[in-house]
């Protein structure tokens, strides 16, 4: 029998309608496959600006929606809408004071019980190690040594790549080292019947302060994998998310975690071959750092010191430069706010985009102004817009 015309309308919208449903529905361009609920753990003793860091380095993947969780959240059950896990640095022993015995069972079941992944940066990896006399998950099958020594220093440490390496971050194929941030990690070692699978060592002998001694975290663990029950974790000691150009291994290591396809990244920020030298900060340099920070803070200061003390701050591979850059958006002379912005761009400090938009929104100078947009551009792609 003929269709009505009306009837006939009706079919056609419905298949409209259906068709638009199911674009709406789809996964937004570029983005594979399910959402990845991260949560990043919020505890006493988590250094907020490596909390940060690893919520914004989570953001380079298109897939992954990383959300903070406290210790509060963990216990009402917080983890049962996350499917990992990351224990950023800071104090791992306060860290796990803060969490207390009902929210330890919790992370340890989240990965145990329910197969889900953990990722532990510095003192993350402390968290996770199995080591003796110290408050952990006893779930990386590693143990930290020389504890009495920790605040052995920081900078820019070398490592090099085990087999296993190129396995889970192939973007270091061809390379014979890579350098990360390190502040003070763990000396990691294998536990007694444990099972971690080095995947990087690391070559930097750090000891420049607390009477450390030398020759103590050359030849370490550096990044490694274990399997905990039906889940696995990832341990890191150094810190990829504070590290411009190693940001992407964060998100990497998560993916593996889960047992997820590892996607690429862009060139943007896979950088493996930006920092190319070992620096360590001993008193000089740290001196050095210090009068940087000083010209920064100076008010009003002279705006060419403040642009020669950024250039010094990105040429020294400086920890804490990206949080003091910012103000520099904000002063007076354009040159300065421009110069700014493209350290904050170099540095992937994608945590000041809302800062980066409202200087491009109230800039009055228009070549200045084009320089900020391009910038923002730049800062805004690395997150997605996120």
């Amino acid at each position: 029998m003929r269709p009505s015309a009306s009837r006939l309308f009706l079919a056609l919208l419905g298949l409209l309608l259906g068709a638009t449903s199911h674009l709406a529905a789809a996964p937004a361009k570029g983005t594979p496959g399910t959402l990845l609920r991260v949560g990043v753990f919020k505890g006493l003793g988590a250094d907020p600006e490596c909390l940060s860091d690893a919520v914004e380095a989570l953001k380079i993947d298109p897939a992954i929606e990383p959300r903070i969780l406290t210790a509060a959240d963990i216990l009402e059950g917080g983890l049962e809408a996350c499917d990992a896990l990351v224990l950023p640095g800071g104090g791992g022993a306060r860290q796990m004071a803060n969490l207390g015995a009902r929210g330890q069972a919790k992370v340890l079941a989240f990965v145990k019980e329910r197969g889900r992944g953990v990722v532990g940066l510095c003192a993350g990896a402390y968290m996770l190690s199995d080591t003796p006399d110290y408050a952990c998950f006893h779930l990386g099958g590693l143990e930290a040594i020389d504890r009495e020594h920790d605040e052995r220093g920081n900078g820019m440490v070398r490592f090099t790549f085990t087999p296993e390496t190129f396995s889970v971050f192939p973007e270091f194929k061809g390379m014979e080292q890579a350098f990360m941030q390190y502040y003070e990690g763990p000396v990691l070692v294998p536990a007694k019947g444990g099972a971690a699978v080095p995947m990087a060592v690391m070559q930097s002998d750090v000891h420049l302060k607390n009477d450390a001694p030398a020759n103590m975290t050359n030849g370490k663990t550096f990044l490694a994998w274990s399997e905990a029950g039906k889940g696995r974790v990832f341990l890191a000691v150094g810190h990829p998310e504070n590290t411009p150009g190693m940001r992407w291994m964060l998100p990497r290591m998560v993916r593996w975690t889960l047992r997820k396809e590892l996607i690429p990244y862009g060139k943007d920020v896979v950088r493996v071959t930006r920092n190319r030298a070992e620096v360590l900060f001993d008193k000089p340099l740290k001196a050095r750092e210090r009068a940087c920070f000083e010209d920064l803070l100076a008010f009003p200061g002279d705006p060419d010191r403040k642009r020669a003390a950024i250039a010094t701050l990105l040429e020294i591979r400086s920890w804490g430069a990206k949080e003091r850059i910012e103000g520099c958006l904000r002063e007076n002379d354009p040159a300065l706010r421009l110069a700014a912005a493209e350290a904050l761009v170099e540095l992937e400090h994608t945590a000041a985009l809302k800062d980066l938009k409202a200087a491009v929104a109230t800039e009055p100078d228009p070549a200045t102004r084009k320089g900020l947009e391009r910038c923002l551009k730049a800062l805004s792609a690395m997150s997605h817009g996120r």
